[in-house]
């Protein structure tokens, strides 16, 4: 919460660029992570580890917190006032700011959120894993970026879609599975998740254009 209250202020009060913010952060706290300790360490709890693989009937927890989420987000872009600020911001931020929208605290709001579905993400991965280990995500933001932008959401702001982000994800997953299967090199498999980010922020620029 506090990271994110601090990512806020340094995107609201000096103005710097969201994503060099980000990118900072993610170094900043990479380091930090790597500094304390930097193999996994501790042992979570058995009822913490017994909670991944827990069901409710015949569909593990985990899906059903997923497709909760997934709900949850799509009320909230498409039936609140938030989401449609939101969409305000990312579009035009001018306009937005013209209109009345509270920019700041919509940009606080959202790293909240953000620094929440974090958290929770990093508990079920310890669910997973049984232990605290700081490499855990190396390298997932890639990921995260491609499948985004596959789902149809714009780098430039004021479009986006979380059913097509879901797509994205899935696809992005089905893709990485049979690159694997098929015995792709890894790094041949980051190239190609390149390539197509490359691909598609070509393609929504054209259609901007």
């Amino acid at each position: 919460m506090l990271i994110s209250l601090i990512h806020g202020f340094l995107i609201n009060e000096l103005r710097i660029a969201p994503f060099i913010v980000t990118l900072a952060s993610l170094v900043i706290l990479r380091g930090i992570g790597l500094t304390i300790s930097s193999s996994p360490v501790g042992k979570a709890s058995r009822e913490v580890m017994m909670f991944y693989v827990q069901k409710i009937g015949p569909i593990p927890i985990i899906a059903w917190m997923f497709f909760a989420l997934i709900a949850l987000t799509v009320l909230l872009l498409r039936f609140t006032v938030f989401g449609k600020y939101l969409y305000a911001v990312g579009g035009n931020l001018e306009v937005a700011r013209l209109s009345g929208v509270p920019i700041k605290a919509v940009r606080y709001g959202v790293y909240v959120l953000c620094s929440l579905t974090a958290a929770v993400t990093g508990l079920i991965w310890l669910s997973r894993m049984g232990v605290g280990d700081p490499a855990i995500g190396d390298g997932i933001e890639l990921q995260t970026i491609t499948a985004v932008i596959i789902g149809g959401t714009s780098l430039f702001g004021g479009r986006a879609s979380v059913l097509g982000t879901l797509g994205g994800v899935l696809l992005l997953g089905i893709t990485a599975n049979l690159l694997v299967m098929l015995g792709v090199n890894q790094f041949i498999q980051g190239l190609i998740q390149g390539v197509i980010i490359v691909a598609a922020v070509a393609l929504y620029k054209q259609e901007g254009d």
